[in-house]
């Protein structure tokens, strides 16, 4: 059963609380800190997050640990953002059920784990 329109599947509910813990842990884990979490409740059996993360070498932190972090997640309806510890947003990822956007900062494209296909050449990443 589809929600109006939104292709959110609509199933059991999930252990929000759970999925929270998870994904904190994973950021944690990673080296990042939280910035804001949200995990909707509701009866759907694939809840929407929303994560935003500050590392403090946005480089390494993508090539790296970024990925361990997505790990976490076994669906779409998601939002994720990593800034730079001054803010900055250096990735921002959403996802939903037919479509999603994808932004890099130029000088890390390469770095990130979440590709986007494209004809444009981007710089080697810094982090090796």
């Amino acid at each position: 059963m589809l929600s109006q329109s939104f292709g959110i599947t609509v199933g059991p509910r999930v252990d929000v609380q759970s999925l929270r813990r998870r994904v904190e842990s994973a950021v944690l884990a990673s080296g990042a800190s939280v910035v804001r979490l949200k995990v909707w409740q509701g009866r759907f059996e694939r809840p929407p997050v929303e994560l935003v993360v500050t590392a403090r070498h946005p480089a390494r932190y993508l090539k790296h640990r970024l990925e361990a972090v997505l790990q976490t997640f076994d669906h779409g309806y998601l939002y994720v953002q990593v800034a730079d510890r001054h803010g900055s947003r250096i990735l921002e990822w959403t996802t939903r059920s037919r479509t999603g956007s994808l932004y890099v900062k130029r000088a890390l494209f390469d770095c990130s784990p979440v590709l986007h296909g494209g004809l444009v050449r981007y710089p080697a990443c810094p982090a090796g």
